[in-house]
């Protein structure tokens, strides 16, 4: 897993705030409209795959629901730690993914940064061994088809707590490889004066539809649905930028 995003730790949830828009709501009222549709058993644990700094486990466990956020890097994890109150008790991180089963496992963002297929299938393999017979799993990915249509470099200023921030992105494709390369600029400034200055690049492998549906399929998923965005609530109609698959691990047989 490419885990580039470290030397910008400390300032990942601003940017994921003022630049990409992330918004844990949406993502809440996403899956809690997944989970009305497909759950078959009730859901109380669920892990967050990739959680970063924890910004979406902390909006779900104080929706009631006991939550672990899973990721790589120790960083973000020690940052998603310190946002975890003592009364907090339903809320946990590791990088361990074989703790536990979960009822719901989702993953926004995450699985971009797995970049060969033996990894996806061994990632994928390992979550639906951790889900629950019954249990749904919700993965966000980036559709390459959708990228090469809309993506476009981006320039993005603005102010927090005093400081001035300046973040520049760009993008180049890789067909060959279905890799969006991102380089990240980020300028922070006290009056006229710069702070400091942060460049990273982020790879992230995109899928095609049917390439999604063949890793998930062949990963033992059944019940399969594609949406394109978090505001839908219609399968997959076209190329859009977002995949989100929402599938199911079979419930035994009584019999």
């Amino acid at each position: 897993m490419n885990t580039s995003y470290e030397s910008g730790a400390e300032y990942y949830d601003l940017i994921m705030e003022k630049v990409y828009q992330k918004n844990p709501k949406k993502i809440f009222d996403f899956i809690q409209f997944i989970l009305s549709k497909k759950s078959l058993i009730k859901i109380d644990k669920i892990l967050d795959f990739g959680c970063g700094t924890g910004i979406d486990s902390l909006f779900f466990s104080k929706n009631m629901y006991s939550v672990t956020g899973y990721d790589v890097s120790e960083k973000m994890l020690k940052l998603a730690q310190k946002k975890v109150s003592n009364d907090e008790y339903k809320l946990k991180f590791t990088n361990d993914l074989n703790a536990e089963k979960y009822d719901c496992i989702f993953s926004y963002g995450a699985f971009g940064h797995i970049l060969s297929n033996e990894n996806i299938k061994n990632t994928l393999n390992t979550i639906y061994n951790s889900l629950n017979p019954g249990g749904v799993f919700i993965l966000h990915q980036e559709n390459i088809l959708g990228i090469i249509k809309y993506i476009k470099n981006r320039k993005h200023i603005f102010k927090d707590n005093g400081f001035k921030y300046k973040v520049k992105l760009d993008y180049k494709v890789d067909l060959l490889k279905s890799y969006l390369i991102e380089t990240q600029k980020i300028k922070i400034l006290k009056g006229s004066k710069v702070i400091n200055f942060i460049q990273e690049n982020h790879i992230f492998r995109n899928w095609t539809y049917p390439e999604g549906m063949f890793f998930l399929e062949n990963s033992g998923f059944k019940n399969i649905e594609c949406y394109s965005s978090l505001n839908d609530r219609i399968e997959l109609s076209g190329n859009e930028i977002g995949l989100i698959y929402c599938c199911i691990k079979e419930k035994l047989s009584n019999n």
